[in-house]
C-alpha cells in the first residue's frame, strides 16, 4: 500500500515550500470574501507567499463564488476539499451562485496537501492508524478521537 489510501492518492497534492517566501494555512472561509481580503492584507501576503486553505471555502457566507474565484485564480493559493465542498459535489447541498465551471474546479481540489513533512486536511488524522488507512471521509470529518 502507498503512502495514502488508494481513494485519497489521486486527490493529493505535494507542494515544495522552497518555491515560496512565507507560508500561511487558513481556516474555513465559508463564503466570506471581505474577511478573507482583510486577513490577507493584514498578513501582508504577496504573490511570493504560499496560502493553503483547509477547505470549506463555500456555504454559510454571502458570496461563495467570490471566494472560489479568489482562490482558483491565484497561482500561490491552494485548498483542500472540506465537508461543505463534498456536500455540494454529492448533491446534498446546492449553491445557485456557483457556476458549473466553479463546481468543476471544486471537484478538482485535492483532499490532502503535503508541504514538506506537514499534512493539510480539512478534518484530521487518527494517530492510532497508518495514514494509508485513512479514507477521504476520515480526512474530512475526523474532529476528535474516542479513547
Amino acid at each position: 500500500m502507498g503512502r495514502f489510501h488508494p481513494d485519497v492518492e489521486p486527490h493529493h497534492l505535494d507542494i515544495d515550500l522552497d518555491d515560496y517566501e512565507d507560508a500561511y494555512v487558513v481556516g474555513d472561509i465559508h463564503g466570506c470574501p471581505e474577511p478573507l481580503d482583510r486577513l490577507l492584507s493584514t498578513l501582508g501576503v504577496t504573490e511570493d507567499d504560499l496560502v493553503v486553505f483547509v477547505g470549506d471555502l463555500v456555504r454559510k457566507g454571502p458570496d461563495s463564488a467570490a471566494v472560489v474565484e479568489r482562490v482558483r485564480n491565484a497561482d500561490n493559493m491552494f485548498s483542500v476539499r472540506g465537508n461543505n465542498e463534498e456536500k455540494l459535489l454529492r448533491g446534498d447541498k446546492s449553491l445557485d451562485s456557483l457556476s458549473d465551471d466553479q463546481l468543476a474546479w471544486i471537484e478538482s481540489v485535492p483532499v490532502a496537501i503535503t508541504i514538506g513533512e506537514n499534512l493539510v486536511v480539512h478534518g484530521g488524522v487518527d494517530p492510532r492508524k497508518p495514514l494509508a488507512e485513512h479514507t477521504i471521509d476520515d480526512l474530512q470529518n475526523t474532529r476528535s478521537l474516542v479513547p
